[in-house]
């Protein structure tokens, strides 16, 4: 995020009253769940900086942001479950989520079953169609939901209380942000493959199990 941009909003929001600032961002995050292209970790940085600035409380901000980025997420999974394709007929929707990234959450559900849904919460641009192709494919909510639910509660505090505990240093907050996520996301693909290796060697043993006890 380009820093002018993040001071102008701070300055701007900080002349605000502290409860239409919470409307603000919570209505900010849940759009967010619908495709808007601006980083969820800014606003939970944006509102936990706030806080530093005494103007939110910084406990309210990570419920508040809590609610927002999974009521976004489980509006945009059940309207893939509701219509699904044929919503991404629509023009507005398709510039949001395009065939391209259908495709590539496809891809990503049927590499990584379930466990995508954790993961997406460190995929920008690909969570919100994830969701919706989770959606179309009528896989359980409360599948979702918890795995959903596992990442935005790691995530989503996390970045509030780096922004409010950090907040004399709020630009290298920003920039280890940045780095953080990839870090995470790194890590997490890491631990997947590792997962996916050991369920298909253990499939390779039953195999080699088998063909013993036909040659006996």
């Amino acid at each position: 995020m380009d820093i002018s941009k993040f001071n102008q909003s701070v300055t701007f929001l900080l002349t605000l009253n502290p409860i239409l600032v919470y409307f603000v961002l919570f209505g900010v995050l849940i759009l967010c769940g619908f495709g808007l292209p601006i980083p969820e970790d800014i606003i939970l940085i944006t509102g936990g900086y706030l806080a530093y600035e005494d103007l939110l409380n910084e406990h309210v901000m990570c419920a508040i942001g809590l609610a927002g980025v999974l009521i976004g997420d489980s509006t945009m999974f059940f309207l893939g479950r509701r219509f699904g394709p044929v919503l991404l007929e629509h023009k507005y929707i398709s510039k949001i989520i395009t065939p391209d990234k259908i495709s590539k959450a496809q891809k990503y559900l049927s590499k990584y079953g379930n466990k995508i849904f954790f993961i997406a919460r460190f995929l920008p641009g690909l969570r919100s169609p994830i969701f919706f192709t989770g959606g179309t494919l009528k896989i359980p909510f409360y599948i979702f939901f918890v795995y959903d639910s596992i990442a935005a509660i790691i995530s989503v505090p996390v970045w509030v209380y780096s922004a409010f505990y950090g907040g004399e240093y709020i630009y290298k907050v920003i920039t280890w942000g940045r780095d953080a996520q990839i870090l995470i996301l790194f890590i997490i693909l890491c631990f997947v493959a590792y997962q996916v290796f050991k369920i298909y060697k253990k499939k390779k043993q039953k195999e080699k199990q088998k063909e013993k006890q036909k040659q006996k």
